[in-house]
């Protein structure tokens, strides 16, 4: 999708007409379907009513084209639009070649209709384009089937690097586990690790896995694939290494899930081919998709290409439900982003840490180059405990309770003291943003120098015990406070030992803060955040019906530890 352009005039008349949702909701019907058998941009009736048919099901494609339109190249023939369709380069894909994705994609279901952004959304409208793109996630969820066309991947290009993943996974895999296998199948050779990364760098150069707005519709959809000629790849149920013929259209959740395995083995592997393959997964979006996280997803998107820096905001902002105004201004823009993004998802917005040294006054929201921790790369719920708002010259305002550093690991002693030799499942954290002198750092926080850190120690961990760990930060411990944001609930499994039973776990979150010497005395800068268990359960022993929960680990901070504030930050 190309990028928007508005002037004064757009700005002003949209005013306040937009508004962020604080949950996934449907809002109205896409302003225009294509009806495929004519290929006419049908233009919505009311509320929901297309060619005198209300409420039709629809089918929709996600593809790229913005980077090759070329105004000498022919163009698809598309009645009803007063834009004009851009043509668009052959070697990324043809007009015979665009025509018969359209008409597969219309297959599935026997659909009328289909989305298809060059079709139904103005192209010369700015204000029509942002409405379209702040109903993305009305469009998709809609949509009966969504596909993506992977251009330029050829069918022989996309199998050949789906077998080696496949091969590889079903290596590692147990020899009676049920599972789907392309079609046709072939022989199980396990593949080196170099062809792996080979065949993982296939996938993230292409076009569709590099696009910052396919990223978003994949995360919204998670469609099948489609190749360039449009032919859509299958796969087969198999039980106990046996073929069901029970096929299915390959979905992208499908290579997720394999790589997402594939990284939680080579993530803290140095080897230089281990770190290429984790490279491969990481950049091509696909880890982020897989762990089904949007925090990740925003640190990918970073590394993804967009025609206009405004892009990388309405790009992405859908994932989270935010709508926007029209902004020209970059800063602008992702200044209201991260206010409404903190606003509405306060946890999961500072989940996160810095990768490169920013100002003071820019710490407390996301930037262009982040790292999550190996621990919250997992799904999680949130149950925030307090709240960041706009304060005065538009500076967020932290409204909660808050502690010093020292006195939480006060409690983080005791807590270690009463449980002795019987170690927690997940030790305390302190997650350090980089400075210009230090990189980020995921300090585990142990009881005696003779522990290690838990298994989900990531790049980024190091160790220390509490007499030691005042030596770690770059000022005196007495100057740090934690802003209690609330709690996070995960849920959790082994990445050493496949066997081991998953288990739930609770972690309570601070924000770590350091008085801003430039500002007043309830100016606060983040410099990073804390995390530290709170309650954590074998699934195993959970007992829905009685709600016996057998609760392994409970750790309590005392309430009389936390006051009240309002900081600046």
């Amino acid at each position: 999708m190309p990028h928007i352009k508005f002037n004064d005039e757009d700005t002003a008349e949209y005013g306040k007409g937009l508004r962020h949702e604080g949950n996934h909701t449907l809002n109205g019907w896409p302003r225009r379907l294509l009806h495929v058998r004519s290929m006419t941009s049908v233009e919505r009736q009311g509320v929901d009513v297309y060619k005198g048919i209300k409420a039709p099901a629809y089918n929709a494609i996600s593809y790229t084209w913005g980077r090759w339109a070329a105004d000498d190249s022919d163009a698809i023939k598309i009645k009803n639009v007063s834009w004009k369709i851009p043509g668009i380069q052959p070697s990324h894909f043809t007009v015979e070649e665009f025509n018969a994705a359209i008409r597969k994609a219309a297959e599935n279901g026997n659909v009328d209709f289909i989305w298809l952004d060059i079709a139904c959304i103005d192209q010369g409208d700015p204000k029509i384009k942002l409405d379209e793109i702040n109903n993305q996630v009305a469009i998709y969820k809609r949509a009966s089937f969504v596909y993506a066309w992977v251009v330029p991947w050829t069918t022989q290009d996309m199998l050949r690097s789906l077998y080696i993943i496949e091969a590889y996974d079903l290596s590692q895999e147990e020899p009676q586990m049920s599972r789907y296998r392309l079609v046709p199948t072939q022989d199980i050779t396990t593949p080196s690790l170099n062809e792996v990364s080979r065949a993982l760098n296939d996938i993230s150069a292409q076009p569709w896995f590099t696009s910052l707005w396919t990223l978003q519709e994949a995360y919204l959809c998670e469609p099948d694939l489609l190749s360039r000629s449009g032919d859509l790849l299958e796969h087969s149920l198999f039980l106990d290494r046996k073929d069901t013929q029970i096929h299915r259209p390959v979905h992208l959740t499908w290579v997720n899930s394999m790589c997402w395995k594939i990284w939680t083995k080579f993530n803290r592997d140095p080897a230089p081919v281990a770190q290429e393959i984790c490279r491969h997964i990481v950049d091509s979006g696909i880890l982020s998709l897989g762990c089904r996280n949007a925090a990740v997803l925003y640190g990918a998107s970073a590394k993804r290409t967009a025609m206009d820096p405004l892009d990388s905001v309405y790009g992405i902002m859908q994932v989270y439900n935010i709508k926007m105004d029209p902004h020209n201004d970059l800063r602008s823009l992702m200044d209201t982003f991260s206010l409404r993004l903190n606003r509405n998802e306060l946890i999961g917005a500072q989940l996160f840490l810095h990768e490169k040294s920013v100002p003071r006054q820019e710490t407390w929201k996301l930037s262009r180059s982040i790292h999550i921790p190996l621990l919250f790369l997992f799904p999680f719920s949130s149950n925030p405990s307090s709240r960041i708002e706009n304060g005065p010259q538009n500076r967020p305002l932290f409204t909660g309770a808050s502690c010093n550093l020292k006195d939480l690991l006060t409690v983080w002693e005791s807590v270690f003291t009463k449980r002795k030799a019987r170690p927690l499942e997940c030790q305390p954290r302190v997650y350090l943003d980089a400075t210009e002198s230090s990189s980020c750092r995921t300090i585990h926080v142990i009881a005696t120098a003779n522990d290690t850190a838990d298994e989900f120690a990531d790049t980024t961990s190091k160790v220390s015990d509490l007499p030691s760990f005042h030596t770690m930060l770059p000022e005196p411990i007495k100057n740090y406070r934690v802003l209690y944001l609330g709690s996070v609930r995960s849920g959790l499994h082994s990445l050493r030992d496949p066997l081991k039973a998953a288990w739930n776990a609770s972690f309570k979150i601070g924000l770590l803060v350091l008085r801003d010497p430039s500002q007043t005395s309830e100016s606060w800068s983040r410099i990073g955040f804390c995390s530290w268990l709170d309650s954590s359960e074998n699934n195993k022993a959970i007992h829905i019906e009685s709600k016996n929960y057998d609760i392994e680990d409970e750790i309590l901070v005392p309430a009389g530890l936390w006051e009240e504030c309002s900081y600046m930050l």
